[in-house]
């Protein structure tokens, strides 16, 4: 299976091409992802997540990193 490079941040959002936010995956999974979720937000991610597609006892959450933590 093809790999193809995926924006983690989408350079609609600002990304850019820089190494770090740059993840190779899967073509299938890549599609995938962009069927599901667009390019929207972490925010809209985790709420699609949290409505979708996981146990109701549970809950997605998403922060942003402190400057100061590891990548």
């Amino acid at each position: 299976m093809a790999s193809n490079r995926h924006h983690r941040k989408p350079r609609s959002r600002g990304g850019t091409n820089h190494k770090r936010n740059i993840s190779i995956v899967k073509e299938n999974q890549h599609h995938a992802w962009h069927v599901l979720f667009q390019n929207f937000s972490p925010e809209n991610i985790a709420d699609i997540i949290n409505s979708t597609w996981i146990d109701p006892d549970y809950v997605c959450i998403i922060r942003r990193r402190r400057r100061d933590e590891p990548r």
